[in-house]
């Protein structure tokens, strides 16, 4: 009956679904009941779903977690691993929206840390292969899809020698290997895809009719109140009203792309771990801003690549974390869940400001932004403004929240402007994010000087030793 129930994901949610309604067959027959067991929640049959939501949670998302931190931050001890850990494991959106509002985005998300953790170490025919289940979990991994692609290639491009001239072998042998490697990986990548998508690869209509499913084009440009640009943006252009849904589909691809090649280049240019994690998350925020019908959970993608970030970030991420909650607000409170939203991110704010003060005492403060010219324009901007959002606006922005707060109950709003409060969380949510994801532009680009120079630096010294 595909009225009760219409896929809106890929085939691995439905494959998994499966999986679990066996399991709570043998546990509780009466659950799976064809049609009867309609609307079926008994304090045990509820138990059972939330355990599985915590199962997936422990096998994808924690262990890939464990393992990224174990192996990215492998030059600091195991209590600063620890503090990396407890401070995105203990993160209110990856908290709330999974096991509160009870969804399993710590498969997709799970499946895509898996496929960084194996990138970065250079098992790219591996990690493309999870990316591409990743796919088939969830479509929002599609924000990770131009940097896993750019890495990818990258690698490749690297590993054919073709970045050196002084590797043996004739350049017409090295783009034949880079060739055949590409084809290799793809090869992988649609063995997978086929896989997945076995049941329909034989019908085209039947795959029309997923891909209609998959992308609501006919939603229009977001749902409810969202921190994207559109929203925002839309207090001052009423785009619908103006524009065309098919033009403003063009539109929000189009300033999507724009907003992130530049990542995607600096990544490719140079695959390393560091530009890998900063360029996703790059990337997956500017789909986030710019791309077509976003919700307000599909902040938890972003947070992804960020969470790995933390020790490039540090209060940034914290900031960024309570925000991307706060935006989520009216979905917890509907949900009647705002009890656990409260001790959540209460619990979550006091230790993260203690956690945070040990990192500080055991770092220091930084120094230089622009390592490649310290005495650079953007340096002094960077390192100037860097300062001002701890003094000042970190101050700015948890007033914001509190005035929120205390208004929402007591303030009725306007019969013009039912939604006043929602779009307040939402603007707040789009400054913060916005800012944060511009510092993180420039902080990707900072190191992309640096590459530059050092490589610079590399083939002088090798032109030297020729002469």
């Amino acid at each position: 009956d595909i009225e009760w129930w219409k896929i809106d994901y890929p085939p691995s949610s439905a494959y998994i679904s499966w999986v679990f309604g066996v399991l709570s067959h043998y546990y509780d027959p009466k659950s799976m009941e064809l049609f009867t067991s309609r609307g079926y929640e008994t304090p045990e049959h509820k138990f059972f779903m939330r355990a599985t939501v915590l199962a997936s949670d422990l096998l994808f998302l924690m262990s890939a977690f464990i393992a990224f931190i174990a192996y990215d931050a492998k030059k600091y001890n195991w209590q600063t691993k620890c503090v990396f850990l407890v401070l995105i494991l203990l993160s209110p959106p990856l908290v709330l929206v999974d096991h509160g509002h009870f969804q399993y985005n710590c498969l997709m998300t799970g499946l895509t840390l898996w496929a960084m953790y194996f990138c970065i170490k250079k098992d790219i025919w591996l990690g493309g292969a999870l990316f591409v289940a990743a796919l088939t979990v969830k479509q929002m991994a599609l924000y990770y899809s131009i940097p896993f692609f750019a890495f990818i290639l990258g690698k490749i491009y690297l590993m054919s020698g073709l970045n050196s001239p002084h590797i043996p072998g004739s350049r017409t042998l090295k783009w034949l290997q880079f060739a055949a490697l590409i084809s290799q990986e793809g090869v992988i990548v649609l063995i997978t895809m086929a896989v997945f998508f076995w049941p329909w690869i034989f019908s085209i209509d039947q795959l029309k009719l997923l891909l209609e499913r998959f992308f609501p084009v006919s939603r229009g440009l977001y749902q409810l109140k969202v921190a994207t640009f559109w929203c925002a943006s839309n207090m001052v252009i009423k785009w619908g009203d103006i524009f065309p849904a098919e033009f403003l589909f063009k539109l929000s691809a189009l300033f999507t792309l724009g907003a992130s090649i530049p990542s995607a280049y600096m990544c490719g240019r140079f695959p390393k771990a560091k530009m890998f994690k900063i360029a996703l998350f790059n990337v997956s925020m500017a789909f986030f801003f710019f791309s077509y019908h976003v919700h307000e959970k599909t902040i938890l993608v972003p947070l992804l690549p960020f969470a790995v970030c933390i020790r490039h970030f540090r209060y940034f991420y914290v900031d960024f974390t309570i925000v991307a909650t706060e935006t989520m607000f009216h979905l917890f409170k509907e949900d009647k869940l705002t009890l656990q939203y409260v001790v959540v991110t209460l619990f979550y704010l006091y230790l993260s400001e203690k956690l945070m003060r040990f990192l500080n005492v055991m770092w220091g403060e930084k120094k230089v932004y622009d390592k490649a010219n310290p005495q650079s324009l953007l340096n002094s901007v960077m390192k100037n403004s860097v300062n001002i959002y701890r003094k000042y606006f970190r101050i700015l922005i948890y007033l914001a929240i509190l005035g929120l707060k205390v208004a929402e109950p007591y303030v009725k709003p306007p019969a013009r402007f039912p939604y006043i409060y929602s779009l307040g969380y939402a603007i707040l949510g789009f400054g913060v994010f916005g800012i944060v994801w511009v510092y993180s532009n420039l902080k990707l680009y900072c190191w992309y000087k640096l590459e530059m120079k050092q490589q610079g630096d590399k083939m002088k010294k090798s032109l030297g030793k020729d002469q």
